[in-house]
């Protein structure tokens, strides 16, 4: 079974959701959640793992792997790697929706949502910051 499975099941049993129940709360395919569980579906898409995470009222890290989750990079390869234009972008998004929401975040937590955000697209590779991620990322910053 893979880590994300088990960490799947384990959220499930904890939030005493069967997995026909989360697919229809989630608004994914019917067997999404059964195919992810008993291994049929490896490498499920991130649109899928994304609405399941938010119907379980987790984030996508808690659904993966330590292995999986992405680390911040080496100064080599931010040299290499980094994309300011992007991490603009990111700070850009999470500027809009602290206006819309009417919200004062200290630069400490602006800055740990723009870095989610930015490594989030990054690994998108949309080129773009992921609207509808930062939104849902203010969502859960928004429930604690």
């Amino acid at each position: 079974m893979s880590s994300i499975a088990i960490k799947l099941k384990e959220i499930m049993e904890e939030k005493s959701i069967t997995a026909n129940a989360l697919e229809k709360k989630a608004g994914v395919k019917v067997s999404s959640v059964q195919n992810i569980i008993y291994g049929r579906s490896k490498n499920p898409g991130i649109d899928t793992v994304k609405a399941i995470a938010k119907a379980l009222g987790c984030t996508l890290y808690d659904l993966m792997d330590d292995e999986v989750m992405p680390s911040f990079p080496s100064a080599e390869q931010i040299e290499k790697e980094w994309n300011m234009a992007l991490f603009i972008d990111a700070l850009k998004s999470v500027e809009v929706l602290t206006k819309q929401k009417g919200l004062k975040p200290s630069y400490k937590t602006a800055l740990a949502l723009a870095n989610e955000v930015y490594a989030y697209s990054k690994l998108s590779n949309k080129g773009t910051a992921d609207l509808d991620f930062t939104r849902w990322l203010f969502e859960k910053h928004n429930e604690k």
